[in-house]
């Protein structure tokens, strides 16, 4: 984000998703963890996936990459597809985020997200280096220092939560970062729609190593990528997490 974007896009996100309702709803039993949806879909066929994920795979792959900088696995797609028809939730990420406060089960979904340890570690430390942390996973680079305050004095007052601040600053994305994020959105489908073609391709995306091995490639999207390109990239991270590397 930039220094514009701080002055005359912040004050539009705040009246379409901070202003809803300052005070929360009473909460609900937590959803089991992303590492527990990892592998409790394993047996999931891969034509069942693109029927059961279609409605709000664009929405999980929002949630995946603001808070895990990486596309969904088979797994978790269908699990996270699941709980957002049951909870009848808007199929669009920014809706669903302005239904953050109104709604214990959109809450419940997003701090799911927002509290694993997967997030935690990709996101540690104070306000400032979470803010950090986000703009690096989304934007490749460093707030810039209007920014960082702002987003900073938000989180430190009690404004938002860190729940909410990564998807706030997905969606409030200006100008080149708006460019990237909608590349990362874009590569993050194009990796699931890959990853689906082969059973052993699902079943190797989990475990530390071939989680990282996907957030640094995507780590490589940014506002110039050439995505008819890029899908070569795709395919060679995919092989090398499968174990057979493409080059």
């Amino acid at each position: 984000m930039t220094d514009t974007f701080t002055r005359r896009s912040l004050p539009a996100v705040s009246a379409t998703c901070l202003a809803l309702a300052l005070a929360a709803c009473g909460g609900s039993e937590p959803a089991p963890s992303t590492r527990t949806m990892r592998h409790s879909a394993a047996s999931t066929t891969t034509a069942s996936t693109t029927v059961v994920a279609e409605r709000y795979a664009d929405t999980v792959h929002h949630l995946y990459v603001a808070y895990f900088g990486r596309p969904a696995e088979t797994g978790g797609m269908v699990w996270w597809d699941r709980q957002l028809v049951l909870t009848q939730a808007p199929a669009e990420p920014g809706a669903l985020l302005a239904r953050y406060r109104s709604s214990a089960q959109v809450r419940t979904i997003v701090d799911a997200f927002a509290n694993s340890a997967e997030s935690h570690h990709l996101y540690p430390g104070t306000s400032a280096q979470y803010i950090e942390g986000v703009y690096r996973n989304l934007f490749n680079r460093s707030p810039d220092e209007a920014g960082l305050a702002w987003w900073r004095k938000a989180l430190d007052g009690g404004a938002i939560t860190r729940s909410e601040a990564a998807l706030l600053i997905l969606l409030g994305a200006q100008n080149d970062d708006v460019l990237c994020v909608r590349n990362k959105i874009a590569v993050a489908h194009a990796f699931y729609r890959i990853l689906n073609e082969r059973a052993h391709y699902v079943l190797s995306y989990t475990g530390e190593r071939n989680t990282e091995l996907v957030r640094r490639m995507m780590a490589k999207v940014d506002a110039r990528t050439d995505l008819a390109a890029f899908e070569a990239v795709i395919r060679a991270t995919i092989e090398e997490m499968s174990g057979n590397p493409a080059y």
